[in-house]
């Protein structure tokens, strides 16, 4: 894998382990694109990429890392 692309994902998953400390504090989605992964799902984005995830007993359960230009919610982030 290039180096610039293991840097990426380093840093990709560094961002998706440190939503535990601020998870909650993220608002549910309102917007049905998102909603469609959980009733209680939540978006944040890095760099260019859309991470949804939802709070589930007190865990974190990422539902789905995609492309920020997938996503009909990149107005809401």
């Amino acid at each position: 894998m290039p180096l610039t692309a293991l840097q990426y994902e380093e840093e990709l998953l560094e961002t998706i382990s440190q939503l535990s400390n601020y998870a909650e504090s993220i608002s549910i989605s309102d917007k049905k694109d998102v909603l469609r992964f959980g009733a209680s799902a939540r978006i944040i984005q890095y760099k260019k990429m859309a991470i949804i995830y939802i709070v589930h007993n007190n865990r974190v359960v990422v539902r789905a890392v995609m492309p920020l230009h997938l996503s009909k919610n990149k107005d809401h982030l």
